[in-house]
């Protein structure tokens, strides 16, 4: 979360005062091992009540989404999030609802859940350096243990624990982060240096210099996303499958949806298999190895109205006003060095999303960017866009995936001026008309 909140405000807000963000980790470090450490009983109450308050503001972000989700899975599925959230935030912080023994057990249930699916998935793909994630994951579980049989710490140190172990590894991160910036040349993007994608998604990237014609020609930044139900024109009947991983057609074909992303009329970037690859015809665990063995020839769409009249149009898109032309094109052009095709290594998605950070960093840059920072800290769309990030390092990035990814970055980018009480009183006075209007048609 602390990286994409650096990549977004951009290293040169940071680089002359590098040394600031490296005293900075280390304070949240100690005052990781602090909370732990139970030193006061008074930072320890605070941290447990400040942990609950923070469930509370997301439960209610989600119970405000709910208005804004055009599908009734999405409605059902911000309101289940909203409920648990809630829930979860009263029981920490009233104490007269707080059962210490339920509250272990889910948030071990979360932890166990989480790591168990992120290690069936790394296991499944086995990227460069897979063993360090299946060792990342095994502690999540390892810890989901340790907080159900209270050892070695009571259970109402258990929320503090946690805790402290974000505000740790959170510290370190900026540490890192820190001599990263020490060493960066500000001319060059911030988003090429191997931190910021461990799987080497970015090692292609090209620097380009500035150039005001560049800046003034290319102003938007559009991300198209076929849905695998939206690409074969069906109505989704299993919601989630069918959004993020595949749909089936009418004729039973498999559809597993596409992404592309447009700068102007000259840079496009939608990156296909040369061959079609039907994973009918061979077993999941071959399919979705990310290795070399696994490459196959790919190729380049020339531009999004080939790609139209060749399949079918994009059922969602979103454009970004804000962006780097320079960071952006340096992308494409070293991503289009080589037409390689990997499933879960090399993919459209992946491209997307790569080519989607590359252009916005920096998109936040301004002469407070401590202050940014500390805004970009407590919004939920950044949590949301990092969650999104992490599940899409250990597996790799889907349609699916970009789209919610692209929504909350262009939430974070280029919120909306409209207050939220208006907005969502207009969503509800126009869902309010599409009820209405459907029982008169009747």
């Amino acid at each position: 979360m602390i990286k994409l909140a650096f990549l977004l405000i951009g290293g040169r807000a940071f680089r002359e005062d590098w040394w600031e963000p490296a005293v900075a980790g280390l304070l949240t470090i100690a005052l990781g091992f602090a909370v732990i450490a139970d030193v006061s009983d008074g930072l320890t109450t605070l941290t447990t009540q400040l942990f609950g308050l923070l469930f509370l503001i997301q439960g209610f972000m989600a119970l405000f989404g709910m208005a804004f989700r055009t599908t009734n899975a999405g409605r059902n599925a911000e309101g289940v999030k909203a409920g648990v959230m809630l829930v979860l935030g009263a029981m920490i912080l009233d104490p007269s609802m707080r059962s210490e023994p339920i509250l272990n057990w889910l948030f071990a249930a979360g932890l166990v859940i989480d790591g168990l699916s992120r290690l069936a998935t790394v296991a499944l793909v086995r990227f460069r350096r897979w063993g360090h994630a299946l060792i990342a994951c095994s502690f999540e579980v390892l810890l989901a243990v340790l907080i159900v049989s209270e050892w070695p710490l009571s259970s109402r140190l258990n929320i503090p624990l946690c805790v402290s172990l974000l505000l740790v590894l959170s510290g370190i991160t900026m540490v890192r982060l820190a001599f990263t910036l020490r060493r960066h040349n500000v001319e060059e993007p911030l988003y090429a240096h191997p931190m910021f994608c461990v799987r080497g998604w970015n090692d292609n990237v090209r620097h380009l210099p500035d150039d005001p014609v560049r800046t003034s020609r290319y102003r938007t930044m559009r991300v198209l996303v076929w849905t695998p139900a939206g690409a074969v024109e069906m109505r989704p009947r299993r919601p989630i499958i069918d959004r993020y991983l595949a749909a089936l057609d009418k004729h039973g074909e498999l559809s597993i949806g596409h992404a592309a992303i447009e700068m102007g009329p000259d840079f496009y970037l939608s990156h296909w298999p040369a061959n079609e690859i039907d994973p009918g015809e061979c077993e999941v665990t071959a399919v979705l190895y990310a290795g070399a063995d696994n490459d196959v020839p790919g190729l380049f769409q020339p531009s999004y109205e080939h790609e139209c009249k060749i399949w079918t149009p994009a059922d969602e898109e979103i454009v970004f006003n804000r962006l780097d032309p320079a960071h952006l094109e340096g992308f494409i052009r070293g991503y289009c060095e080589h037409s390689t095709y990997n499933v879960t290594n090399r993919n459209c998605s992946i491209a997307v999303a790569g080519a989607l950070e590359a252009g916005l960093e920096a998109s936040l840059e301004c002469r407070s960017p401590w202050l940014r920072l500390c805004r970009l800290m407590l919004t939920p769309s950044l949590w949301e866009a990092a969650y999104i990030r992490s599940r899409a390092a250990h597996l790799c990035w889907t349609p699916g995936l970009v789209l919610d990814y692209a929504r909350a970055l262009h939430r974070l980018v280029e919120p909306s001026h409209v207050p939220w009480p208006l907005r969502l009183f207009q969503s509800l006075r126009l869902r309010a008309i599409g009820v209405f209007g459907r029982e008169i048609a009747r």
